[in-house]
């Protein structure tokens, strides 16, 4: 995602369009926009990923040593 975005980035910035530098400058803000809420989200997505993986690698760990589970009923 972050290849893409500077691929458009680098297409679209209006430096690099000096003939039409009003276009280049719309779209350059909204890949701009959209990068900029785009990567909360992937990194928010990211982040749960992890922890639910972390979550079940200490339960696989209780299971191997004959832990009791009472205390996720509580």
């Amino acid at each position: 995602m972050k290849k893409a975005y500077r691929k458009l980035a680098m297409k679209w910035h209006p430096d690099k369009n000096p003939n039409s530098k009003k276009d280049a400058e719309a779209k350059f803000k909204t890949f701009s926009e959209a990068h900029d809420v785009c990567i909360p989200e992937c990194s928010r997505l990211l982040h749960f990923c992890f922890m639910l993986m972390r979550f079940r690698f200490r339960i696989m760990y209780l299971f191997r040593l004959n832990c009791d589970f009472d205390f996720l009923l509580d």
